[in-house]
């Protein structure tokens, strides 16, 4: 059991190290234009550094610079990030296309005609210019640039801006917009603009990769702005990167299909629709080195296993779990025949590690048909108040690694993730439902007591209360007598 403990332990610290890759951010707002002040983009910049140094980034910020001052914090930028693993720009303000190129509009630009641009504004390529001769693994470029701008309206006969012009990202990076290109975006009507309001939801959220929180804000706009600004997303990423550090790492020999080399839109995110996709979560193993925390563990299983069922209310999928899947699974059968038994074509396996308010999975996609294939094998990590966001966003890389990937109009559809109030609470609800689901007198009893606990720690925790329902429908059921009888 040491030995256990000790393994466990350095696997932890394994995992953490894992997530230590040094990431330097550029943040800029600028919205103190003379003819056409913005309201948000100094409150991004500043929102923004708060969010990126909770994850890992060192930031540098700058609001309302002119052109020499923007160009310069550009260069020294690019001169500083190749000592890092991570870079990420983040531009909120006026930015406008003219000839092809994307220019970013500096607050002391003077531009009468589109050919005072190239001299009064910074290119936009000029940013990953740099990022590529730093030539660092990954980097990521946010433009919150494509507002309806008075420059660009009084160069053509258009009635609203033109937006922005798309850029290729190059590999090992993303070049993210806050609409899609030749469209315009909302400044916003609150404290930040409607993207950047986005991103500060979603960004710090565990286990969940950069493309996969992307498509989340892109939903989150679409949503908010009632179906009229989508964001566009150009990524050539060649695996998964997490930006909550430490909160997912993929074991490349297993992590089969991992390349990401495409546009991400509403239009054309891979999906499978004609025909129904099966999968089935196997009960997950106890590695905690503490048989009593086996609640802990069914608990994830279950967690996970609710979320897939989530996908599976707006995608023609089949999930496969519970007693079904318990009942199937032992050391005496193999992959193929736990598939072939249950008719499905894809099986996951987890195992659960757990340290005070700390959870980390292993968890592993296995094709079962045509043939027995590992698709990918992950490891996350995540503290319990955000372990229901871990596993919607698990879920969502299940389904994309399967050929089933969520469009921003599925996201929409589903319901979001609680976050757990009391960690406490959380813990004695699953210690009664484990006990509950025992199905005799004296778990019945313990479940029922379990639960009583959890709603006397927080009296609002309805999923206590909705527990407590189900114990007493099986006392009607006739499983216990609480009178002895």
């Amino acid at each position: 059991m040491k030995k256990l403990i000790i393994v466990i332990t350095v696997l932890f610290f394994c995992i953490s190290a894992i997530g230590q890759e040094r990431r330097l951010a550029l943040v800029i707002g600028n919205g103190n234009y003379p003819t056409s002040t913005l309201r948000n983009p100094e409150n991004d910049a500043r929102s923004m550094e708060v969010a990126l140094k909770a994850i890992g980034f060192e930031v540098i910020k700058h609001e309302n610079l002119k052109q020499k001052e923007l160009a310069r914090a550009i260069d020294d930028f690019g001169n500083r990030l190749t000592n890092y693993d991570v870079g990420l720009f983040h531009y909120a303000g006026h930015g406008v296309q003219s000839k092809g190129f994307n220019y970013l509009i500096p607050v002391d630009a003077v531009l009468n005609t589109e050919s005072d641009v190239e001299y009064n504004c910074v290119r936009a390529d000029r940013v990953l210019g740099k990022m590529e001769d730093a030539k660092n693994s990954i980097n990521i470029i946010i433009l919150d640039a494509c507002r309806d701008n008075p420059y660009e309206r009084s160069w053509t006969r258009a009635a609203r801006g033109r937006g922005l012009a798309t850029i290729t990202a190059p590999v090992g990076s993303v070049v993210v917009y806050a609409t899609s290109p030749g469209s315009t975006a909302s400044d916003g009507h609150g404290k930040n603009g409607l993207f950047t309001s986005g991103l500060l939801t979603y960004m710090n959220e565990p286990g969940i990769t950069a493309i996969q929180m992307f498509q989340k804000v892109t939903a989150y706009v679409l949503k908010n702005s009632n179906n009229t600004q989508l964001p566009w997303v150009s990524t050539s990423l060649t695996g998964d990167f997490y930006l909550a550090p430490g909160s997912g790492h993929s074991d490349n020999a297993m992590n089969i299909d991992n390349t990401d080399d495409n546009v991400l839109n509403i239009d054309n995110t891979a999906s499978r629709s004609d025909t129904e996709t099966s999968i089935a979560v196997l009960p997950f193993t106890n590695l905690t080195g503490n048989a009593e925390k086996d609640y802990l563990v069914k608990g994830q299983n279950d967690a996970l296993y609710t979320e897939l069922c989530k996908i599976g209310q707006v995608k023609p999928l089949r999930v496969v779990g519970g007693r079904t899947a318990a009942a199937l699974s032992n050391d005496r059968m193999s992959i193929p025949d736990i598939a072939k038994q249950i008719n499905v074509e894809y099986l996951v396996e987890a195992s659960v590690y757990n340290f005070d308010d700390s959870i980390m999975l292993q968890v592993k996609l296995i094709q079962a048909y045509p043939e027995e294939k590992p698709i990918f094998a992950t490891t996350y990590t995540s503290d319990i108040r955000n372990i229901f966001k871990l596993h919607s966003n698990i879920a969502g890389q299940i389904a994309q690694k399967i050929n089933m990937g969520l469009t921003p109009e599925n996201l929409v559809k589903l319901p979001t993730s609680r976050e757990v109030g009391n960690p406490e609470s959380y813990k004695a609800y699953l210690r009664g439902m484990y006990n509950l689901h025992q199905l005799t007198p004296d778990g019945i009893e313990k479940g029922l007591e379990y639960l009583h606990e959890a709603i006397r720690i927080d009296p609002a925790d309805a999923f206590a209360y909705a527990g407590l329902a189900l114990g007493y429908l099986e006392i009607a059921h006739g499983f216990f007598d609480p009178g002895g009888s």
